[in-house]
C-alpha cells in the first residue's frame, strides 16, 4: 500500500494549510462519485417502489 500520510498532526490542525495537489485531487473525485451517488440511489429506489420499469422513461424524470 503507498504512503497516505498527509501532514502532520500540527499541518492539519491549521486552517491555512493545503493538502499536496495529489491526494487533494483524488479526494475531490471521491467527493464528487459519492455525491452523485447519493442524489441518483434514492430516485431509483422511489421508481422502482412505485413499479416503473428500470430505464424506463418514467423513471428517467425522477432521475
Amino acid at each position: 500500500m503507498s504512503n497516505t500520510d498527509i501532514g502532520t498532526s500540527d499541518q492539519l490542525k491549521d486552517p491555512n494549510y493545503e493538502i499536496p495537489l495529489g491526494p487533494r485531487t483524488a479526494l475531490g473525485i471521491q467527493h464528487v462519485l459519492a455525491m452523485f451517488a447519493s442524489n441518483v440511489t434514492p430516485s431509483i429506489i422511489i421508481a422502482g417502489a412505485a413499479g416503473f420499469a428500470f430505464g424506463g422513461e418514467d423513471m428517467v424524470f425522477l432521475v
